[in-house]
């Protein structure tokens, strides 16, 4: 009786402590639930900062948000170089490559004065999430951010 009893105990306390930390909270990154859901992250740039920069690559993010086929977008920027990667919704998935032309076309247009490396491929929105949270908090000083620019931007173009 006793020994079924130390069985059972074991295997309450066993399944509470699972439970605990299947629930413990996760430190706030966005590249953890990026695949899973919208992160919405902010715009990158890795240049000098001025108001009028940030604003431009935020008009730069509306641009291709505002796609019907697009839901959620990755900008970083340095100099005149700037990464786009988007998310596409799943009933445009078969039109990708059609949306990828497209919006690189309107972004051409738009903005005359950038060279744009646009992506729908999930690895390079991680990465540009990953170089923006590097950047935020101070983990990744300016010279190895425009390093990892470059090194996402080769890796864009390998995968293409």
């Amino acid at each position: 009786m006793m020994k079924q009893f130390r069985k059972r105990w074991f295997w309450i306390a066993f399944f509470s402590v699972l439970l605990l930390a299947g629930c413990s909270s996760q430190d706030g990154q966005q590249s953890r639930t990026a695949l899973f859901k919208k992160v919405d992250p902010a715009p990158i740039l890795i240049s000098p900062k001025s108001s009028k920069d940030t604003g431009e690559l935020n008009d730069i993010k509306k641009t291709v948000v505002t796609d019907d086929s697009t839901y959620d977008v990755a900008v970083a920027r340095k100099d005149k170089e700037v990464l786009v990667s988007y998310k596409v919704k799943h009933s445009q998935r078969f039109q990708m490559k059609k949306i990828e032309k497209e919006l690189t076309k309107k972004l051409e247009k738009n903005y005359p004065h950038y060279t744009f490396s646009v992506s729908s491929d999930y690895k390079i929105f991680l990465e540009i999430v990953r170089l923006g949270e590097k950047l935020e908090s101070k983990k990744m000083d300016r010279k190895k951010a425009e390093k990892r620019f470059g090194e996402i931007k080769t890796l864009k173009d390998e995968l293409t």
